[in-house]
C-alpha cells in the first residue's frame, strides 16, 4: 500500500500535466448547473376574471375571454449541484399570450386593442433520485456505452415563484391618449418533473413538466382617461388596487430542456 502511494506521488511530480487532467469525482454531477427549456405554457383561467373585480360582472355582463391561455413559453435556470442527488438554484420564465378580441359593445365601439405579457421569477430545489445508485457504481462517471443507464437522470423539483405577473395593456383607436393597464401578480408553487439523457458527463437533453398553482392574486389597475372639451385638454390617471374575481390560477409548462453542469477541476 505504501509503495502504491509513493508511485502516485512520483507520478504527480513527474507528470503534473497528466495529473491535472485527471477527472474529479462526480464530473457533471456537481458544480454550476445551467438549464434552458423552450416549450408551451397553459393558464387554467384566461378570462376577464383575472383582471377585474367580481362586482364588475353581472348576469347580463359575464366574464369574457381575455387572452389565449396557451402559447410559446421559455424557462431557464442557474444553480449549483451541491451533490449528485440534489441541486438548488433560481429560475425565470416567460410565456407569450395572444388577445382573444372578445370585448363589450362599448369597448368595441372605441376600438379597444389588447396586448399581454407574462413572466415569473423564483427559486427551487431539484432532486435526482437515481444518483443514489449511480454514484455507488461509478463515482467518476465514465460511461461504458450509449446505453449506459447512468446516462439517464430522472428528477423532481419543488420551488416558489416570488413573482408571477400577467399584464394586459389596452389602447383605443378612438383616442390614442386613452389607455388602461391591468397587472395581476401571484405567488406560485412550481412542482417539476423531468427526465434527461446525458450525451456527455456535463451535457444532457430531456423533457420537463412544471405545474404551478398560483395563489394570492392582487391586481393593480392604471386608467388614463383623456379629457378634451370646453377648452380642457388633460389626461386623468386613476390607480386602484384590489383582489380580482379569480383569486387563484394554475400555470402548466411542458418543454424540451438542455442542461449543462460544469464541475470545477
Amino acid at each position: 500500500m505504501k509503495s502504491r502511494a509513493v508511485w502516485v506521488l512520483v507520478g504527480v511530480l513527474v507528470f503534473p500535466s497528466v495529473a491535472r487532467a485527471t477527472h474529479p469525482d462526480h464530473e457533471g454531477e456537481r458544480g454550476l448547473e445551467l438549464v434552458l427549456s423552450p416549450g408551451v405554457g397553459f393558464f387554467g383561467n384566461s378570462t376577464d376574471e383575472v383582471f377585474l373585480e367580481s362586482r364588475q360582472f353581472t348576469a347580463g355582463n359575464p366574464a369574457l375571454g381575455a387572452f389565449d391561455g396557451t402559447g410559446f413559453a421559455a424557462w431557464g435556470a442557474v444553480g449549483w449541484r451541491l451533490f449528485p442527488f440534489v441541486s438548488a438554484g433560481v429560475h425565470a420564465s416567460w410565456q407569450a399570450l395572444g388577445a382573444t378580441g372578445q370585448l363589450s359593445a362599448s369597448e368595441a365601439r372605441m376600438g379597444a386593442r389588447d396586448a399581454f405579457r407574462t413572466y415569473a421569477f423564483g427559486a427551487h430545489v431539484r432532486v435526482y433520485p437515481l444518483s443514489f445508485l449511480a454514484s455507488r457504481q461509478n463515482p467518476r462517471v465514465f460511461f461504458n456505452s450509449l446505453g449506459d443507464l447512468r446516462r439517464v437522470e430522472l428528477w423532481g423539483s419543488l420551488g416558489v415563484d416570488f413573482v408571477t405577473s400577467v399584464r394586459r395593456t389596452r389602447t383605443y383607436e378612438a383616442d390614442a391618449q386613452d389607455r388602461a393597464v391591468w397587472t395581476t401578480g401571484y405567488v406560485g408553487v412550481p412542482l417539476g418533473f423531468g427526465a434527461d439523457y446525458r450525451v456527455t458527463q456535463g451535457l444532457a437533453f430531456g423533457v420537463m413538466l412544471l405545474v404551478t398553482p398560483l395563489v394570492g392574486a392582487g391586481t393593480t389597475s392604471v386608467l388614463d382617461d383623456h379629457i378634451q372639451m370646453g377648452g380642457v385638454n388633460q389626461t386623468v390617471t386613476t390607480t386602484t388596487e384590489y383582489t380580482p374575481a379569480a383569486g387563484g390560477n394554475t400555470q402548466v409548462f411542458l418543454g424540451f430542456s438542455a442542461r449543462y453542469t460544469w464541475t470545477p477541476r
